[in-house]
């Protein structure tokens, strides 16, 4: 198949349907109304549309024009509400969508989409990508296995899921293109905290396995300006802008503001945070 083909919307959807269709559905059968790939069909619809009630979205659209775009666009017949749609999405596994990441983002590159975002430095060109972690919610009671645990002053613990995602970007525009996603998870449930970091070397790891040969500049906040992930970026061939704030990387600063005062340059100084 053509790589264009491939990248229009029929193409993209009837690729994720085939991806649905793949994923185990771990509930009792006899307990089963709606059928998973229909639900996960959905939770995409209800994304495309940026919609908070895909429901009560469709029941408009059924009573405005007699038909419903989840059935003509996305060919669901029936969705469950919103609650039921969370509970059952809460637990599907995200590796098998992920791994559509890496090859929708090299379909683009085929084709020559991806050369829009593509930046030049020093005659070098470079893929900026943007380290960053999403929080999707805090609650003291609703939670999974995996979520990143907070004890507050009251001693009330928050959980919240949250993932590293690696976005390609262009300067100066708001399009982006999400290329990698990694879960901060909790590997035992109960003792051991991951962390943004843990997840950033993660997802650097795969990055450089399923996209060998990119040029990479990864881009993040003082949270990823530290010597750890710069020996990780290092090791993968990945150069890095990251940023340096005075409070967490006092040593440096305090270097760079003595040899402004004898009026000397930066040389000799340990650069942790260049690449």
């Amino acid at each position: 198949m053509r790589p264009l083909k491939t990248l229009t919307f029929e193409a993209f959807r009837d690729e994720l349907a085939l991806t649905f269709a793949q994923i185990a559905d771990k509930r009792e059968s006899h307990r089963i109304t709606w059928e998973m790939p229909a639900v996960l069909m959905s939770a995409f619809a209800m994304l495309f549309f940026q919609q908070p009630s895909l429901l009560e979205y469709q029941r408009r659209m059924q009573k405005r024009t007699g038909h419903s775009n989840l059935e003509r666009v996305f060919a669901v017949q029936e969705i469950p509400s919103d609650t039921q749609m969370r509970e059952i999405l809460d637990g599907v596994p995200m590796e098998p969508l992920r791994r559509m990441l890496p090859q929708t983002f090299e379909q683009m590159r085929r084709v020559g989409w991806t050369t829009w975002f593509v930046t030049e430095v020093a005659g070098q060109k470079y893929y900026p990508t943007v380290l960053d972690g999403s929080e999707y919610f805090h609650s003291p009671q609703i939670h999974g296995p995996h979520c990143l645990r907070q004890r507050q002053a009251n001693g009330e613990t928050h959980y919240s899921p949250v993932v590293v995602g690696a976005t390609v970007r262009r300067a100066g525009s708001h399009a982006i293109v999400l290329l990698e996603a990694e879960e901060v998870r909790n590997t035992d449930g109960h003792q051991k905290q991951d962390g943004e970091l843990r997840a950033a070397k993660r997802l650097i790891k795969r990055l450089r396995a399923e996209h060998r040969q990119l040029s990479l500049c990864i881009v993040g906040d003082d949270l990823y300006g530290h010597e750890p992930l710069i020996a990780e970026l290092q090791a993968w061939r990945m150069s890095f802008v990251l940023v340096a704030k005075p409070t967490s990387h006092a040593a440096l600063f305090a270097q760079l503001a003595e040899r402004e005062q004898r009026g000397e340059g930066v040389q000799g100084i340990d650069m942790k945070l260049t690449g």
